[in-house]
């Protein structure tokens, strides 16, 4: 299991991730400001009221150092994207979009195939977009509302998960139904 977290400054996001590993998360995706996301220090005049708004600031080396402080290297990623062999994130990406659409995300990003490298390059920002482009209009399944609607292996799968949900509440299921 992994979580995206980033928020305040690097010291409490690493206070957060250690939370976080301690409550059984298995990774950690690191949820960077706009000014670091585009480039831009803290300090600079376009970073003025976005600096950890929504995501963790990062404007130094040593800032990384204290984001990561005790925390195994293995315990982060882009998202789930690997350094070795990079061209395979484009597939990751690919499938992790699809499953987002299919499970009626309404907002979608996908991650390019060096992001566990740098920032993306050109090349790659363009494939990453061409990706969602491509799903968006290209593969239908955002055509529909539901495109795995009537499916019987989702059905079961709700029905099993509501079953147990009433279970966990305490009611019959047979009683849930009226």
């Amino acid at each position: 299991m992994r979580q995206y977290s980033g928020y305040a400054t690097a010291a409490d996001t690493n206070e957060r991730f250690r939370y976080l590993l301690e409550q059984g998360q298995t990774g950690l995706s690191v949820a960077f400001d706009l000014p670091t996301q585009i480039g831009y220090d803290s300090d600079h005049p376009l970073s003025k009221g976005e600096v950890g708004k929504v995501g963790v600031p990062i404007c130094s080396l040593g800032d990384m150092e204290t984001l990561f402080h005790g925390i195994p290297l293995g315990q982060t990623a882009g998202v789930s994207l690997t350094a070795q062999q990079p061209d395979n994130n484009v597939i990751r990406c690919t499938v992790q979009a699809l499953a987002a659409i299919l499970g009626g995300s309404q907002s979608l990003h996908v991650n390019s195939r060096d992001e566990a490298l740098a920032l993306p390059s050109e090349e790659s920002a363009q494939l990453s977009l061409r990706t969602q482009q491509i799903l968006a209009f290209e593969s239908g399944t955002a055509d529909v509302v539901d495109p795995l609607g009537g499916s019987w292996y989702i059905e079961s799968l709700t029905n099993d998960l509501e079953a147990q949900a009433w279970i966990t509440f305490g009611v019959s299921t047979k009683w849930a139904a009226r």
